[in-house]
């Protein structure tokens, strides 16, 4: 964990682990459901399906979950108690048509929610490895707030993006611009995003600023000490 909040990934990696625990836990839920039901609920809506589109009766397969009729056996005692007979009946079970259509309607809401997670996912990973996206997006609201062009060089400001994406935002940040900027709009996400350009710059001067004035002084101590030598000389 300290490495990943090193690197600047933590959140990242954490977001991603949830998503994974989605894909999972659907999944997971289909398979469960196999043994609970034991029946091929993994498929169950695509053999829905497919009997419906060759018009054939699927509650005649010997797998069906909800049967409509099957055959029930009970005992029936006679007058005397100890006599006990045993008969096996034909039974309707009209509760299975609604057990039937519910389980349906769960069975494409799961497949659509799995695939909505594999989707995002992906998306939210290539968006956290791929560096020119997350460089991309944060030029596009410094265009936005007239933070761009910078130098009136495209290469050199394509260079202070990259360095301000790569060394001050890093994945953590440039993951919570994007969440910032699903979840509000495109004028608060760029205030924000120009918000932390112009401290990086700032930052950036006076950083640049001390080492130009430590040169200097350097540059002065070692005159300085010349001028001494040459004076013992």
């Amino acid at each position: 964990m300290c490495v990943a909040i090193r690197l600047g990934n933590y959140l990242v990696m954490l977001f991603l682990f949830s998503k994974l625990c989605y894909i999972v836990n659907v999944v997971g839920q289909l398979f469960v459901l196999n043994k609970v039901l034991s029946t091929r609920y993994s498929t169950f809506g695509a053999d829905m399906l497919t009997y419906l589109a060759s018009s054939s009766d699927w509650t005649e397969d010997s797998y069906v979950a909800f049967p409509r009729v099957t055959l029930c056996d009970f005992k029936v005692r006679g007058q005397d108690l100890g006599n006990v007979q045993t008969y096996t009946v034909q039974c309707v079970l009209p509760v299975n048509l609604y057990n039937e259509k519910i389980y349906m309607f769960l069975w494409f809401w799961m497949v659509a929610v799995a695939v909505a997670s594999v989707a995002s996912f992906v998306v939210w990973l290539l968006r956290s490895l791929l560096l020119p996206d997350r460089q991309r997006f944060v030029a596009n609201h410094l265009l936005l707030g007239c933070r761009l062009p910078a130098t009136g060089r495209a290469g050199d400001d394509r260079r202070l993006v990259s360095r301000f994406v790569v060394g001050y935002l890093r994945q953590d940040g440039a993951f919570l611009l994007r969440l910032i900027s699903h979840n509000t709009n495109n004028i608060t996400t760029t205030e924000i995003v120009c918000a932390l350009w112009d401290d990086w710059k700032r930052r950036a001067a006076k950083i640049d600023g001390s080492g130009e004035a430590l040169n200097a002084a350097a540059d002065s101590a070692n005159s300085s000490l010349v001028g001494v030598k040459h004076h013992a000389k």
